[in-house]
C-alpha cells in the first residue's frame, strides 16, 4: 500500500498535463529532472544552431567536459591548473565563466549581467538562470560562445596556440552566419525540388544486376579500399565483395579503379546476367 501511494503522488506531482510515464518517474528518482530542468533542455534543443555547439553544451550542463578537474578523478596523470590562466584548477565552470578569458569575453559581449556565477554552481544552474533571463537571440549567443571558449581552452592544450578574444569572437559568428546561411541555401533547394522534375533512383529492369560501388582512399596506411554489392531487380541481395590495393592515388581515379574490379568481378561469376550500377 506504502508503494502504491508513492507512485501516486510522485505521479501527481510530475505529470502537470496527466500522462505518467516510466521514463519521468525514474529520472525524478535519480534527482534527474525537475520542471525548471526541462524547460532549460527544451529551450536548448530548440535553439537554431549547429549540431555540435547545442551538443557542447549539453555535454558541459552533464558534467562531462574532460577537464583537468574530471581527468583526475579517472586517474588520468595531468596537471591540475587551468592551461590558460595557471591560477585555479580547471572546472567546467572556470572554464567557460570564470577564467580571465572568459570572464573579459562575457563583459565584452554584454552578458556578464545575465551569468550569475557561483564557485558552487554548476553549469546548468548557471545557464539555466541565464536562459529565464534571455532572449532567444541572446541564448544563441550564450550556446554559441561557449562553444567558442571550449575551442579556444582546445586549441591552447592541444597546439598551444592562444586565441585572441577579437579571433574568439569573429570566428563565433562567421560560424553562425555561415550555418544560416547553408540552412537558407538547403531550403531554397528543396523549395527548388519539390517544383520540378527529380530524378531518384530506381530498380533497374527485369533480369538486370543493381551494383553499388565505392572507394575509400587510406593514405596514411598505403592501400587503397574498394567495395561492392549486388542485388536483383527486386532489391534482394545476392552477392558482395571487397578487395585492397597497395599505393595511393587521388580519389576520383580510386573510385575508377574500384568500378574496373566491380566490373572484372561480375564479369566472372554473372555472364547470364546484365549489370546495371
Amino acid at each position: 500500500m506504502q508503494y502504491i501511494c508513492y507512485v501516486l503522488i510522485t505521479y501527481w506531482a510530475l505529470e502537470d498535463k496527466g500522462v505518467f510515464s516510466v521514463k519521468s518517474y525514474y529520472r525524478s528518482i535519480r534527482g534527474e529532472q525537475t520542471n525548471v530542468e526541462g524547460g532549460f533542455w527544451k529551450q536548448l534543443w530548440g535553439l537554431k544552431l549547429p549540431g555540435k555547439i547545442i551538443n557542447l553544451v549539453w555535454r558541459a550542463c552533464r558534467n562531462v567536459l574532460p577537464v583537468a578537474s574530471e581527468l583526475i578523478k579517472k586517474y588520468v596523470n595531468i596537471d591540475l591548473l587551468c592551461p590558460q590562466c595557471h591560477l585555479r584548477p580547471e572546472t567546467p565552470v572556470h572554464v567557460l565563466f570564470m577564467c580571465s578569458f572568459a570572464k573579459e569575453l562575457w563583459c565584452k559581449v554584454g552578458l556578464q549581467d545575465v551569468i550569475q556565477v557561483d564557485e558552487s554552481a554548476t553549469i546548468l544552474q548557471i545557464l539555466g538562470q541565464a536562459f529565464r533571463k534571455c532572449s532567444r537571440e541572446k541564448q544563441v549567443m550564450l550556446s554559441l560562445l561557449c562553444w567558442s571558449i571550449w575551442y579556444r581552452r582546445n586549441v591552447c592544450v592541444w597546439d598551444k596556440k592562444f586565441l585572441s578574444m577579437f579571433g574568439v569572437q569573429s570566428m563565433a559568428m562567421q560560424l553562425l552566419q555561415d550555418w544560416r546561411r547553408s540552412q537558407e541555401e538547403l531550403g531554397t533547394r528543396m523549395q527548388r525540388g519539390s517544383n520540378e522534375n527529380v530524378t531518384h533512383l530506381c530498380r533497374p529492369p527485369e533480369g538486370w544486376v543493381k551494383v553499388n560501388v565505392d572507394a575509400a582512399c587510406r593514405d596514411q596506411l598505403g592501400f587503397i579500399g574498394m567495395g561492392c554489392v549486388a542485388r536483383d531487380h527486386m532489391g534482394r541481395f545476392m552477392r558482395a565483395r571487397c578487395a585492397t590495393m597497395r599505393g595511393g592515388m587521388p580519389p576520383r581515379e580510386a573510385e575508377a579503379w574500384s568500378l574496373r574490379a566491380a566490373l572484372l568481378w561480375m564479369d566472372e561469376g554473372m555472364e547470364a546476367s546484365k549489370v546495371y550500377f
